[in-house]
């Protein structure tokens, strides 16, 4: 399950301050070589083995604690610098994003991210050391993050002086081209003619399709998926899809049920085909609900 969890999180990093200055370094707490490491309400928190990849257009940094929750980090960038939420790209994303999800996260214990419904709020990364050869990155970062928890209100979390020593660092192929399409309704209104991506990461197939805006649809499998029938669950699932008006965290529905039926998978060309359907809701509220039909996609990657 753990793992589900962290390519959920993942896939979105590859489609979201209050306490100072984003331009004001507190200092860091030194993390040993390998690990993750930050101040969070007083306390540290802690990650042994924290991983990161790098794509073409991408970083993504994942890290686990020993309570289980998980840290995801993703910079739109694939060199050593300084980079904040607060600054977007030409497609008016952010440049960094960061999530965290809790290890019993359910629709009332739900995701933290630095998105919110109305923007983004502070939060910075400095990748001070990039080597893909020697597979190592380290940096710092200041980030916090709000929850939207319906009728009980919004609360954040603040991590502080953080810092990530020679950590792994992962290669992938995201692969971006014009022979990948995806298509469906979403109620009833037709999305195609995104930016269709695809990337294995951690043992799993991420499909996206992405519009100007933020408005996405996305699917999840085991990168050995044979031909067959699948049924889509909830996030942190074998199989899961995604819906997102925009980049806002309120704005993103993870599928509830669906099914998804690959028709061709060819791994040694990197081929794969299929067609899908599902009906998401929102996360963590759970209230309302998007049905997306007629699902269709024709992937190399």
């Amino acid at each position: 399950m753990k793992k589900h969890f962290l390519t959920a999180v993942l896939g979105l990093s590859v489609l979201a301050f209050s306490c100072g200055s984003e331009d004001e370094d507190t200092p860091g707490i030194t993390a040993d070589q390998g690990t993750l490491t930050a101040s969070v309400d007083g306390e540290v928190w802690l990650s042994s083995n924290p991983v990161a990849s790098i794509s073409d257009k991408y970083i993504s940094i994942v890290a686990v604690n020993a309570d289980g929750d998980i840290l995801s980090m993703g910079v739109k960038s694939t060199s050593t610098g300084t980079y904040q939420t607060t600054t977007m790209d030409a497609d008016g994303l952010p440049v960094f994003n960061a999530a965290l999800t809790p290890s019993n996260v359910s629709m009332s214990n739900g995701s933290f991210s630095t998105t919110s419904q109305t923007g983004q709020l502070n939060g910075k990364i400095t990748i001070t050391e990039l080597d893909v050869e020697a597979k190592i990155i380290s940096g710092t970062f200041n980030i916090e993050m709000i929850r939207y928890n319906g009728t009980d209100g919004d609360s954040s979390i603040v991590f502080e002086s953080g810092s990530f020593n020679k950590i792994l660092l992962e290669e992938e192929d995201l692969q971006s081209n014009g022979t990948s399409t995806l298509s469906a309704k979403v109620d009833g209104q037709l999305f195609e003619n995104g930016s269709t991506n695809s990337v294995i990461s951690f043992g799993n197939l991420h499909i996206s399709s992405i519009k100007s805006g933020g408005e996405a649809v996305t699917l999840i499998m085991p990168s050995d998926i044979a031909t067959g029938s699948y049924s889509f669950g909830t996030l942190g699932s074998t199989y899961t899809a995604s819906y997102a008006y925009s980049t806002n965290v309120s704005d993103i529905y993870y599928s509830a049920s669906g099914t998804l039926n690959v028709t061709k998978h060819d791994t040694q060309s990197k081929h794969i085909q299929g067609t899908f359907s599902f009906v998401a809701k929102p996360f963590p509220t759970g209230v309302g609900s998007v049905t997306v039909t007629e699902g269709a996609f024709d992937v190399s990657y």
